[in-house]
């Protein structure tokens, strides 16, 4: 009886050490899929620290936290399922992979105001802002703000699908990829010559369509790769403005008085990485 209890005893502690060693194992997330508690508590711990920075910003409302909120990134160990490696995170705020290494406050968090959502390209915005006015010039702010945001990290994402590519890019303040701004269009009737603040450029490897709407006339300009025109024109890219000569002259005396005051200018800028519609009114 002595040993028939020695060897079930050594069998229920086997049993025993297999099952605990099961159960932290899955606990741990030591099979690479889920990460363990730790890791858990970690995103838990970042999510809540990103949660009390958009209550600051809905609390007075003001830029600034907006922007402590859009770059704040978890730190300390990123390796989220301990395998290793840096791999691809699931944002919680948009239907988009991110890297465990380069995980922001907006890719975990949706900060909701009255107006909506506070979007990616809305915190780019922000923080550009925010720096723009510190610094007074927006090259000195696109620096600042690649420090803060250097790329999406060490995993593989597709470019296509690649969040920083999207709504940041080299020059997220002065030339952001997906924010072309026209706006200020000032006819000189003198010179026959429009004139409106801009951050689309033409560069190789890109196209600009140009257009410009009042009463029943349009002028069109197109700049495409090869730098053909049509139809023949002057369009040049200069310190932040697009300039055209020899559009059709706002002074014809044809036009009526509702076309002179109401005259619409269209621009689409194109590049390797997509186009970018806008509209401008002057």
């Amino acid at each position: 009886m002595s040993l028939q209890m020695i060897v079930g005893l050594t069998i229920l502690l086997v049993v025993a050490v297999v099952v605990i060693r099961i159960f932290l194992t899955r606990m741990a997330g030591m099979d690479g899929t889920g990460g363990g508690i730790d890791d858990k508590m970690a995103i838990t711990k970042f999510e809540a620290e990103c949660e009390r920075l958009c209550g600051d910003y809905l609390y007075d409302g003001s830029n600034a936290k907006l922007a402590k909120y859009c770059y704040t990134n978890m730190t300390g160990n990123t390796d989220l399922n301990r395998n290793g490696k840096t791999d691809t995170f699931p944002a919680n705020t948009k239907i988009l992979n991110v890297c465990e290494d380069m995980i922001y406050c907006f890719h975990v968090v949706s900060c909701e105001k009255e107006r909506g959502v506070v979007g990616w390209d809305d915190c780019r915005k922000a923080v550009c802002e925010e720096y723009v006015d510190a610094y007074g010039d927006e090259t000195k702010a696109d620096q600042k703000v690649r420090e803060m945001f250097p790329g999406a990290g060490d995993c593989d994402i597709p470019k296509e699908e690649n969040w920083w590519y999207m709504y940041f890019g080299d020059y997220p303040c002065s030339n952001p990829p997906r924010d072309v701004y026209l706006k200020s269009c000032i006819y000189d009737s003198g010179n026959n010559q429009l004139t409106c603040e801009t951050n689309c450029k033409f560069t190789q490897g890109n196209s600009v369509y140009f257009a410009v709407v009042y009463g029943l006339n349009k002028f069109e300009a197109e700049i495409k790769d090869n730098g053909d025109m049509m139809p023949s024109t002057s369009i040049t890219f200069q310190n932040n403005k697009i300039i055209v000569k020899t559009i059709p002259p706002l002074s014809d005396p044809n036009l009526d008085k509702n076309a002179k005051a109401n005259w619409q200018v269209n621009l689409i800028c194109n590049d390797p990485k997509g186009a970018t519609f806008l509209t401008g009114v002057g």
